[in-house]
């Protein structure tokens, strides 16, 4: 469903109710979104695709954190897109029930700080947030410190973009990596 550039402004549960529940790809991208009620994605568990980029107004923490709890609705969900929405702090813990996500796409937001101790609590590795990502991108964020060491709980990473990010501390110790793009 392709719903980018529609000058939407609110997601409620109504919207997506128990006859959504096919919807495999969701485009929400290019719209003018202010809120995302905390159930709106409640029916959309077989969700795979969710493109919610370039929404500016997604920008205080009470709208993430409702952005956030939709996400524990989604365990199918495999690419999701959340960048060019001014983003300044970006917490993994929201996305420890996406075991299936491949793809992350974090860039062109205004992330200064990653919370993501969580990736290191589980002893399992079938368990770990993050064991299937293949593609990780979070370019132009100005992130002091940023270490990627802990991103690899699958070995397996096959390319992660770092273009513009101020202090990397991670050119040690990475896995074979299809790409890896760092232009400073």
């Amino acid at each position: 469903l392709d719903l980018d550039n529609n000058q939407i402004q609110e997601i409620n549960e109504k919207h997506f109710n128990n006859s959504s529940n096919q919807l495999k790809r969701l485009n929400l991208s290019n719209n003018n979104l202010m809120r995302i009620d905390a159930n709106a994605f409640k029916s959309l568990n077989r969700l795979q695709h969710l493109y919610l980029s370039s929404n500016i107004t997604i920008t205080d923490e009470l709208k993430l954190y409702d952005l956030c709890i939709n996400l524990s609705y989604l365990n199918e969900i495999i690419i999701l897109s959340i960048h060019s929405n001014n983003i300044k702090q970006f917490d993994f813990r929201y996305f420890k029930d996406l075991l299936l996500l491949k793809e992350l796409y974090l860039y062109n937001n205004k992330i200064r700080k990653l919370c993501y101790t969580f990736a290191l609590l589980s002893t399992s590795l079938d368990s770990k947030p993050f064991k299937n990502l293949e593609i990780f991108n979070i370019n132009s964020n100005n992130i002091p410190n940023f270490s990627i060491d802990i991103f690899f709980v699958k070995k397996y990473i096959e390319e992660l973009h770092l273009n513009d990010i101020p202090t990397l501390n991670m050119l040690h110790d990475l896995p074979l990596l299809k790409l890896l793009r760092v232009l400073n």
